[in-house]
């Protein structure tokens, strides 16, 4: 039912991806961090507990690559580069 679990470098690529996708769905506004869940269980076939999402999330936003506002979150740009870059190597 699921897949594997990915790899550390993937799997922050990965819910960079989640909430680049999210963002498009919310017309590019901050993302609730349920939702970012919910992208990475329906799209990505993936179950991320919470306080795992908020520490690779925290990760992203340590490396710039992501911004939090309140409790959702938007990427900046190096982000959505690199959300792109993994959404064009892996079928979604």
């Amino acid at each position: 039912m699921f897949k594997k679990k990915p790899q550390k470098r993937d799997e922050i690529l990965m819910v960079l991806a989640a909430v680049g996708v999210m963002q498009d769905e919310f017309s590019y506004a901050a993302v609730p961090i349920d939702e970012i869940t919910f992208c990475l269980r329906v799209d990505f076939k993936q179950k991320i507990k919470d306080l795992e999402l908020l520490s690779i999330l925290n990760e992203c936003l340590a490396g710039d690559y992501c911004v939090q506002e309140n409790n959702s979150w938007y990427l900046t740009s190096e982000g959505a580069n690199l959300a792109d870059e993994y959404l064009a190597s892996h079928q979604v």
